[in-house]
């Protein structure tokens, strides 16, 4: 497992509020790269319904450089105009700036399937600043494993497996404690160290 990148803010962040997002909304984050073969419209349908549910309207938003799919997230933005998420993609911004995004969002979701949560360092700097992460492709096997590991990296909760059980998104919808990765990832290194030896 990897850590985050992202420093936690030195004072407390104030809350971004972008143009074209209502201040009510339950704002889902996306953060770093998005692949261009993710499959979001399940899950943007429940999404989309979860707010609905709540009475509030649903936004997604992307920070940080979106990569090679770019181009896919403004056709999402396009196809979804009007159908219940305002989708909107702020781009890079300096680590202040994504703190305090990081503080408006109520989840997060992610492109990365399971199978490779734990390379993903976008995935723990989210859950670094307690934002739960929704996961919506399983990925497949390792190549020389009979199925998927169950445990999240790290034995992290906050990772939603939502590709296993979509009724578990209304679980994401709220946050954990902030808590650094890079202990976690250096004890899971020396145990795994010790076990070798």
């Amino acid at each position: 497992p990897v850590f985050g990148s992202v420093p936690w803010p030195v004072a407390p962040a104030d809350l971004e509020i972008p143009a074209g997002v209502d201040p009510a909304a339950i704002v889902c984050g996306m953060f770093g790269t998005l692949h261009p073969n993710w499959q979001p419209e399940e899950f943007l349908t429940d999404f989309a319904a979860a707010a609905s549910a709540r009475r509030r309207p649903a936004a997604l938003v992307a920070v940080g450089g979106l990569g090679y799919g770019a181009e896919f997230f403004a056709r999402l933005a396009a196809a979804w105009r009007g159908r219940g998420v305002t989708c909107l993609a702020v781009g890079r911004c300096d680590h202040e700036r994504l703190a305090r995004w990081f503080a408006r969002f109520d989840c997060a979701v992610t492109s990365v399937p399971w199978n490779i949560l734990g390379k993903s360092s976008s995935a723990a700097a989210l859950r670094e600043h307690g934002v739960r992460v929704v996961v919506t492709s399983a990925g497949a096997p390792p190549r020389f494993a009979a199925a998927l590991r169950d445990e999240a990296p790290n034995g992290d909760a906050g990772f939603v497996p939502y590709f296993r059980a979509p009724e578990l998104l209304s679980s994401a919808l709220g946050k954990t404690a902030p808590a650094l990765g890079a202990p976690a990832a250096a004890d899971r290194f020396l145990a795994d160290l010790d076990a070798a030896s």
